[in-house]
């Protein structure tokens, strides 16, 4: 949700009951893992409400889409046309529990405002806000923190207009 003054916020609520969902399963139950990089059209399957929540009918993507009879507007490099309100889920597999530093790999869609608050949420439990600057786009924004080993699932809440391409997972050394 998004206040009168901009700020952005994730009531815990509505991440419990994402959490809580039957029907998370990795997108064609590939074993997705940590550390790597983690393609933004690969969320979970399960469709609307379940793996992911779209504001918007029918994949808009401009070119060749990645799974087209969804809403989400997906292709083959990145997520595009992001609204207030959607997110997507991420079932991912931590090898070895420990310090990652994660990067969000994307751009503010053009003539946007700096997009604020981008929450990304492990199991329900925020992992962190990230920060995009519409001055450098393509450019990722970091957040360090630590993940137990193990099946997890990582919710991305996208607050603004904006192409989200990924998020990186590198073990920090």
């Amino acid at each position: 949700a998004q206040d009168a003054e901009g700020r952005v916020g994730c009531s815990e609520r509505i991440v419990k009951g994402l959490r809580d969902a039957d029907g998370f399963e990795p997108h064609d139950n590939a074993d997705r893992t940590i550390p790597g990089y983690v393609p933004a059209n690969m969320y979970d399957d399960g469709g609307q409400g379940v793996a992911y929540y779209d504001t918007t009918p029918g994949n808009k993507f401009w070119g060749r889409k990645i799974r087209p009879r969804e809403d989400v507007d997906a292709g083959p490099d990145t997520i595009v046309y992001t609204a207030t309100g959607e997110w997507l889920n991420y079932t991912l597999r931590v090898v070895k529990g420990g310090e990652y530093t994660v990067v969000f790999k994307g751009s503010p869609m053009k003539n946007i405002p700096d997009v604020r608050n981008i929450p990304v949420y492990m199991d329900g439990r925020l992992l962190g806000p990230f920060t995009m600057e519409n001055a450098r786009p393509d450019t990722g924004r970091s957040i360090t923190v630590n993940l137990p080993a193990g099946r997890h699932t990582f919710t991305v809440m996208l607050h603004a207009p904006l192409n989200f391409d990924g998020l990186d997972f590198v073990p920090k050394r």
